[in-house]
């Protein structure tokens, strides 16, 4: 059973301005995390704003380690979420954003597999090459206000307390038949 996002606190806040500029959120760990990514994207004239523990340089823009109660405006506040991680669990950063109407572009990892599912525009297959990412990000861009509505229908579908709740109830429910 995967991770639930509070879809009350993380929801599209029309009211913020978005800025154009691209996302990123996690700690700084340059090759795991992807910066060598964010940084050929930087390069070819992407701005991309970064939510971590250290400054990612100058090509990237650092908004520092926020606290989790800030992070509904910064991602409403963004286009879309990059997410080049190469390695990752099931990633709450990627479904905070979705809950918010963000759309994301991943790697293949953590939830990738399951949102490629469903939204194959979100999910990159080749974690290596920073082209691709730029290639999705003109996509997304093409039909934002759908791949928006496609971000936050996906968590309320898969990630919601109310889907979560009922996915343990149930699995408690098998458990117990079982024992009886």
């Amino acid at each position: 059973i995967v991770n639930c996002v509070n879809t009350s606190v993380f929801q599209p806040q029309k009211s913020i301005i978005k800025n154009q500029h691209l996302l990123f959120v996690g700690s700084y760990n340059y090759y795991a995390k992807g910066f060598d990514i964010l940084e050929n994207l930087a390069a070819s004239g992407y701005k991309i704003n970064c939510v971590t523990d250290r400054d990612p340089g100058m090509k990237l823009g650092w908004l520092q380690n926020l606290p989790n109660k800030d992070m509904p405006k910064i991602y409403n506040a963004h286009e879309i979420l990059i997410f080049p991680s190469r390695f990752e669990g099931a990633s709450m950063v990627v479904l905070e954003s979705m809950a918010c109407g963000v759309p994301v572009i991943m790697n293949n990892v953590g939830i990738g597999p399951e949102l490629r599912k469903e939204i194959p525009e979100f999910v990159i297959l080749d974690n290596n090459r920073g082209e691709i990412f730029s290639k999705k990000i003109k996509t997304i861009e093409k039909k934002y206000d759908l791949y928006s509505i496609k971000a936050r229908e996906y968590v309320l579908k898969n990630h919601s307390y109310h889907e979560y709740k009922k996915k343990w109830v149930s699995l408690i429910e098998m458990i117990y038949e079982m024992e009886n």
